[in-house]
């Protein structure tokens, strides 16, 4: 099915499911904060917010069953399948009645480079259940500098509604310049002026460079730096 356009998709009007924290793993207040200023951006666009969260207590079960898949039984792989279409059951009833999610990408920042289990992926393992299409955008930066990130889930074949939400709130909250992106994913480096211990893309896990990596790059990417923020630099 080919992709729809995002700069063809109108906000006004799209029903937006939000929360800050799951009811499983309480999220950071910066992490919070976040969210709630990526809602709110949004519902100045004029689409419709809603403060409500879809039943996901079973997603980690369901994956680490599944991450053990090959030491199942037979009985024990068809519960697996069982459970897990009746959790995508779930995830489309709550769906109908709305059109994107925007939620935490993890509970925290990013851990330091080397450090962090699986308790990470704890805001992105129901969406991977269900397969839907999703953006992770720069919505705001910790006390400690490091990128906080919000996810954008839309329904299945709505790419095009994930990225025009996510673009709205990289508009409105983005805290990272595309340049320094650009260093960051065709150079291989960060900005020498960039004071992060470890720089990601948002996501927990997405690019994360020590502080090493930054001493020799200043030069290279010296316009980037100049672009950010003042808070971020």
């Amino acid at each position: 099915m080919p992709r729809g356009r995002a700069d063809t998709v109108s906000l006004r009007g799209l029903r937006i499911a939000t929360y800050a924290d799951d009811g499983l793993h309480a999220t950071t207040t910066a992490t919070g904060d976040a969210v709630r200023a990526a809602a709110d951006a949004l519902a100045r666009a004029g689409t419709l917010v809603q403060w409500t969260r879809p039943d996901i207590s079973e997603a980690r079960s369901i994956t680490e069953r599944y991450w053990r898949i090959d030491e199942s039984s037979g009985a024990d792989v068809l519960r697996l399948f069982e459970d897990w279409d009746r959790f995508r059951s779930r995830m489309l009833a709550f769906m109908a009645n709305h059109d994107a999610i925007v939620c935490p990408v993890s509970a925290d920042t990013a851990p330091p480079l080397g450090q962090g289990g699986v308790e990470i992926f704890d805001y992105t393992l129901p969406y991977s259940l269900t397969g839907w299409p999703c953006v992770v955008v720069p919505a705001a930066t910790c006390p400690q500098r490091l990128p906080i990130g919000v996810q954008v889930v839309a329904k299945a074949w709505c790419e095009h509604t994930a990225l025009a939400v996510a673009a709205r709130i990289e508009t409105a909250l983005g805290t990272l310049s595309a340049r320094l992106f650009h260093c960051i994913l065709e150079r291989g480096e960060v900005p020498g002026i960039y004071p992060l211990f470890a720089v990601t893309m948002c996501a927990p896990i997405g690019i994360m460079i020590s502080p090493e990596a930054t001493t020799n790059s200043a030069s290279a990417c010296s316009d980037s730096a100049r672009e950010l923020p003042s808070h971020c630099r």
